[in-house]
């Protein structure tokens, strides 16, 4: 499988839900709940969006 960056992408979206389109390559909806990306995103996008957390970039992550 290949690695993907979405660093770019996401960059603006700190801290939000988006909802991804399915090849990953654009945000079609991103608010601070799932519900209101889910409404965003019906607007924006006819498909099946993948929703996902953007964490903060600024903090570290051990697990």
């Amino acid at each position: 499988m290949k690695k993907l960056n979405l660093t770019k992408l996401l960059e603006a979206y700190e801290d939000k839900w988006v909802a991804l389109t399915p090849d990953k390559s654009k945000v079609v909806g991103s608010g601070y709940t799932v519900s209101e990306v889910l409404e965003k995103s019906k607007k924006n996008y006819c498909g099946t969006p993948i929703f996902f957390r953007v964490p903060s970039f600024k903090k570290g992550y051990a697990g």
